[in-house]
């Protein structure tokens, strides 16, 4: 479905629904529809490189807390009743739209609060998204849906969210202990 990422300083909206690009077969276009899968991992090597300049054990540290989160929550999905956490959509949809409006209005304002608040609703959405992502592909795979490939693309833009949030907490916080300094 579509969804919205972080996309360097601003949002990306992806997804074939809401560009309205689909090809005369009902299938996304190519172009439009894809670009946002790809635009997510554009400022993840700039986000990389800065967070091995502050301290580069912030990386494996992200990565196995964005495994351990990851892996949580898939399984909260999967033993939980089934369709229990379908319900989520609206409020994770709901609160990417809230994140956006912040996020456009920090680029006016320039708070550090709003930011870093910003970045924790961001994970806990993330987080969410993990949850109904996974609910939805088990509903979509028993009405007949087996379109697999999208289906782990969906779950990995969710490990890459919960890893770029991550990243950028323990940058952060790491940067606070070296100003202490």
């Amino acid at each position: 479905g579509p969804r919205a990422a972080p996309c360097g300083r601003g949002w990306c909206w992806g997804g074939g629904e809401v560009f309205g690009a689909c090809s005369g077969s009902g299938e996304p276009a190519a172009a439009p529809s894809h670009v946002c899968h790809v635009l997510p991992g554009v400022n993840l090597g700039p986000l990389l490189e800065m967070c091995i300049a502050i301290n580069p054990s912030i990386l494996p540290t992200a990565f196995l807390g964005t495994a351990v989160i990851f892996t949580c929550f898939t399984l909260s999905a999967l033993y939980a009743r089934r369709r229990s956490y379908l319900y989520l959509g609206g409020f994770l949809f709901s609160g990417l739209s809230l994140m956006f409006l912040f996020s456009l209005v920090n680029l006016f304002v320039g708070s550090t609060w709003l930011f870093t608040a910003n970045l924790y609703v961001g994970l806990m959405v993330m987080c969410g998204f993990v949850l109904f992502d996974t609910q939805l592909i088990i509903e979509k795979a028993e009405s007949g849906d087996k379109d697999y490939i999208w289906h782990c693309v969906d779950l990995f833009l969710d490990f890459v969210n919960i890893f770029r949030e991550l990243m950028i907490i323990l940058g952060m916080n790491e940067n606070k202990k070296k100003e202490k300094k």
